[in-house]
């Protein structure tokens, strides 16, 4: 061991050292769904990565400890990587990045620097200081320059090879102590029981408003965030009562005939990919409006016109797209232009006025506008497309290349409003209408609180973010395809023939989030023992569920009974947050042995 630690310090002795002090940054965003960021700043050369500790609930965070890191740097390794991010409780959050050159950097001379932060929002500094050294900075591993204490081990290789080869083979950056970039940041998924109870701002990810239109030749916007590490899967779990039921567990045979679901054959990539979405622009079934062009429209005091009677101008066009879409600063996948410019999605679910028109006297036109402003664009690499389905789909009269486009872009109608990529605005809500009530039911499967947002006919008449809180605390409840479909022989369709249509593609919706959904949070819904006894039916069509939240609630006995005799069901589930609601301790009982006898950890169980 003393033999490779000396031979580690003649191989960098002539390598140039990078040292970097993290002081403070200044404004950052609100990434939580509750209070303030609770920021920590990442900071990369080459492969080596070092983190600051993370402050709690704080804009202006500073740092005097725990924020002193070195590298080794060489040509390959020209660059000073500095990320912030939002420590969320199960999910991290980027609140803006900065990449520095190296390059003519004087030697030993400390260099202190206040930068702004790349972002959507243009908002927030970094402060720091950084000093390149010639000399091997093998002294300052010992200590704690990233959070928590340093360990060497000097046997393995720290350095990209054996520390025992030969003295000029080429050596990669040192990586000891380094946040594994691949799974980027390192994440609070496993809770210990003494912090069993999830915080609420960790549900959902939060993703930037949708930035305005801009046609200059523009660049590519940030690098992409990687993937956060998941949390291990129940299948590597062991309690004291011996393994966890495996996810991979055939789940088949003790589903519900209560529900009445079929399976199909239907894609899990659906809601998460975008190409659907390429695919259904490319093949002209949907036209998407570009948002500059709508507000134009709103300058003239015009309506919102069909799609035949569209210009050219008004679209976004297929020949314009790349064939993939890629991943912005805050991981949101989204439809890029072949010179670079990053497209959001908004979709919006209106009332049709008039059997005829939508719009007649263009008040829809003009809250769909005032929607689009309210979302704060403000970012020059960034466009909005727009879906309506009075302009984005063929409207009668139809020709028959028309009917055949239309056709095929009912197909794809629950794209629009169940893809967690594209934003949903629900304005001048009727329930009573068929369509409406489909598109709220789907829409709330896999979006989050920033994502959807109901308006009504007097326009946004308080700040979006609020408006799109009240909108995730009035979720409905999800229901099953056979409640959904008896629910639809209630609510009225222009065209009968629409009910079969919207039963089939919610059957579709459900069965994809049913199979794929990993969390369901259902906090402070204000739920009560009839609401917990529906959620009880559909709860075990959930398949791949391992997290349910369900505390602060109304639930009583009789909701906690229906929860527990469907737990033996979830054979995934691997935690349930049922605290601070109405039931005694009989009905804490009856939860407590249904998740035991179920062979489930005590310790993540929150009662």
């Amino acid at each position: 061991l003393k033999f490779s630690i000396e031979r580690c310090n003649v191989v960098f002795a002539s390598m140039p050292t990078l040292e970097v002090r993290v002081l403070a940054c200044y404004d950052l965003r609100e990434r939580a769904v509750f209070g303030k960021s609770n920021p920590f700043v990442l900071a990369t050369v080459g492969n080596r990565s070092c983190r600051t500790p993370k402050i709690e609930q704080n804009l202006n965070p500073t740092w005097d400890d725990d924020n002193h890191f070195a590298y080794y740097v060489n040509e390959s390794t020209s660059k000073l990587k500095l990320k912030v991010v939002h420590g969320g409780t199960l999910k991290n959050r980027i609140l803006g990045t900065l990449k520095v050159g190296l390059v003519g950097l004087p030697l030993g001379t400390w260099i202190k620097r206040r930068e702004k932060l790349i972002n959507t929002k243009c908002k927030g500094e970094v402060e720091f200081e950084m000093q390149l050294l010639a000399e091997s900075p093998l002294t300052l591993l010992g200590t704690s320059v990233a959070e928590g204490e340093v360990v060497l081990d000097y046997e393995e290789s720290s350095v990209g090879g054996s520390v025992g080869g030969s003295v000029g083979h080429e050596l990669e950056p040192l990586e000891t102590n380094e946040v594994n970039e691949e799974s980027d940041l390192e994440l609070e998924q496993v809770r210990e029981e003494s912090d069993l109870e999830l915080e609420p701002e960790s549900y959902p990810p939060e993703p930037d408003g949708y930035p305005a239109y801009d046609n200059s030749e523009l660049v590519t916007a940030c690098a992409a965030v990687n993937e956060l590490e998941p949390e291990p899967r129940c299948d590597t779990i062991v309690n004291e009562l011996g393994p966890e039921p495996r996810c991979d567990t055939t789940v088949d045979e003790r589903k519900p005939e209560t529900c009445g679901s079929s399976t199909q054959d239907v894609s899990l990539d659906r809601y998460t990919s975008m190409r659907y979405v390429l695919e259904a622009v490319k093949n002209g079934s949907v036209a998407l409006l570009r948002m500059r062009w709508l507000l134009h429209q709103r300058s003239k005091e015009r309506r919102l016109p069909r799609r035949q009677d569209l210009p050219a101008d008004a679209l976004w066009h297929a020949v314009e797209f790349q064939d993939e879409s890629v991943r912005d600063d805050d991981n949101t996948e989204c439809l890029v232009t072949k010179s670079g410019l990053m497209v959001y999605m908004v979709s919006f679910s209106h009332r049709w006025r008039t059997p005829a028109d939508p719009d007649p006297d263009g008040h829809t036109l003009a809250l769909v506008c005032e929607c689009l402003e309210a979302m704060e664009p403000c970012d020059e690499e960034s466009a909005t497309a727009v879906f309506i389905d009075w302009s984005s789909l063929y409207q009668l009269p139809r020709t028959p290349s028309e009917q055949e486009s239309f056709e095929l872009a009912q197909r794809s109608l629950d794209l629009w409003f169940a893809h967690p990529r594209i934003s949903v605005c629900r304005l001048g809500v009727d329930w009573q209408r068929g369509w409406m009530a489909f598109e709220r039911a789907v829409s709330e499967f896999g979006h989050n609180y920033a994502t959807v947002a109901e308006v009504g006919d007097d326009g946004v008449q308080r700040s979006w973010t609020d408006i799109c809180r009240d909108t995730w605390a009035r979720r409905e409840l999800p229901s099953c395809p056979a409640d959904f479909e008896e629910q639809m022989r209630t609510l009225a369709f222009s065209d009968k023939l629409d009910r079969d249509l919207v039963v089939s593609l919610y059957r579709t919706t459900f069965e994809i989030f049913s199979m794929s959904t990993e969390t369901l949070v259902f906090t402070d819904m204000n739920w009560g023992d009839e609401a917990a006894i529906r959620f009880a039916r559909v709860l075990p069509e959930y398949r791949s569920l391992q997290r349910l939240l369900l505390d602060r609630n109304k639930i009583g006995d009789s909701g906690a009974r229906a929860i527990a005799e469907a737990i033996p069901q979830c054979v995934a589930l691997t935690r349930l947050m049922f605290s601070e609601n109405e039931m005694s301790s009989e009905g804490q009982a009856t939860v407590r042995n249904a998740w035991i006898q179920s062979n489930k950890a005590k310790r993540f169980l929150s009662l």
